[in-house]
């Protein structure tokens, strides 16, 4: 089995939490006694995010020869494109949370936010092309054996006649 499928949900939601938590850490920073805390949490978060992100990215470029028996090769590359733009531009809110941690400079708290939110709509890009090759292009198929194939076809008329089976 895969293990691009298993990870790859961490940077998709880490991309989500992590502009949250840079404007919760920008309003908390002036209510509070320390805010060097606030962005210390922060960056511990992006390194966790870029992480994930890379290591997702190389469980991927691992599944590629094995997806690309199935689907056109542009078609992945594609995704691979994507992956690697949203992967690399991790780094830029994570350079932008460490400086704050170092030099607490105004200018930075904004370039942290804007920088997360532009991570991010490359995240929903990433996972749409991705969602794209497992629900439009069939990608899993490429991990399922033929005999798995044939032995069980959920065809509508197959799926009617186990609920009606069912309604005993």
């Amino acid at each position: 089995m895969p293990l691009h499928p298993l990870v790859v949900h961490f940077p998709i939601v880490l991309a989500v939490i992590t502009p949250i938590a840079f404007i919760v850490a920008n309003i908390m920073s002036k209510k509070t006694d320390n805010p060097k805390s606030l962005w210390i949490a922060t960056t511990a978060l992006c390194v966790f995010f870029s992480a994930s992100a890379f290591i997702t990215m190389e469980l991927g470029e691992q599944d590629e020869e094995v997806v690309e028996k199935i689907i056109s090769e542009q078609t992945i590359e594609n995704h691979s494109d994507w992956a690697e733009a949203f992967t690399w531009a991790t780094l830029a809110p994570l350079l932008f949370s460490g400086l704050m941690v170092a030099k607490n400079n105004s200018w930075l708290k904004p370039a942290a936010i804007v920088s997360s939110l532009v991570v991010l709509g490359l995240g929903v890009q990433t996972g749409h092309s991705g969602g794209e090759l497992v629900y439009k292009h069939n990608a899993a198929s490429a991990y399922v054996s033929q005999q798995a194939l044939t032995q069980k076809q959920a065809t509508p008329d197959a799926v009617k006649k186990e609920r009606r089976d069912d309604d005993d």
